[in-house]
């Protein structure tokens, strides 16, 4: 990995990178901003691996909620959609049965 003289040029080097929500999100943490600094500007190994494994289990995590997320949201359609039939056809039995 590429040393940098301090943690603001890497930033200036790297905005497209840093600015993606999911990057942004696990720089939040300031851990992890300072396991950055330690990878970058101090050319420290451990603390890559360290960041890297950090970052797998963030995204993991991410990609998990989404995905609770979606299938919750889908299974809430679903559940409503049987009860809309039997209501329709309560009422058309109800209205077939007052016009006789």
């Amino acid at each position: 990995m590429e040393k940098y003289s301090s943690l603001s040029e890497f930033k200036k080097k790297n905005t497209e990178f840093l600015s993606q929500p999911i990057v942004q999100s696990f720089f939040d943490d300031s851990r992890n901003l300072s396991l950055l600094e330690l990878s970058v500007v101090d050319g420290d190994i451990e603390a890559q691996n360290q960041l890297d494994r950090r970052f797998v289990e963030h995204f993991f995590l991410c990609r998990l909620i989404k995905y609770i997320s979606t299938l919750s949201f889908r299974f809430s359609i679903d559940f409503n959609r049987p009860s809309d039939r039997v209501a329709a056809l309560d009422r058309k039995v109800l209205f077939s049965s007052s016009n006789q």
